[in-house]
């Protein structure tokens, strides 16, 4: 316990230090690439998550005029509710799927 104590205490007294240097313990371990994703309102909830799913890919393929290549996608904002539509975060394969997309949802 001690030793923990110890290491935060460090950790703390550099992170304070006046140069403004993060030391490399205080980083962030890993960045995450967040331009290959999408979040998408208006999809109906369903339990079934084989439902939902299908219906993005329905509403991307409709979009671009293609498969759109998916790496995965899940709901945000909590638990299952029939009253309330959660946004969908998808993760695309492809950067230039994004783009397309968007730029097809510009001109709508």
């Amino acid at each position: 316990m001690n030793d923990k104590f110890d290491h935060l205490s460090n950790a703390v007294a550099e992170f304070s230090r006046a140069d403004g240097v993060v030391p490399k313990s205080m980083k962030p371990a890993t960045e995450h690439n967040r331009s290959m994703n999408l979040i998408m309102f208006g999809i109906a909830e369903d339990r079934d998550a084989n439902v939902w799913r299908r219906k993005v890919d329905d509403t991307l393929s409709y979009v671009t005029g293609r498969a759109v290549d998916v790496v995965d996608m899940f709901r945000l904002g909590g638990k299952f509710d029939s009253s309330k539509v959660r946004p969908v975060l998808v993760k695309l394969r492809t950067v230039w799927d994004r783009r397309i997309i968007l730029g097809q949802c510009l001109q709508a």
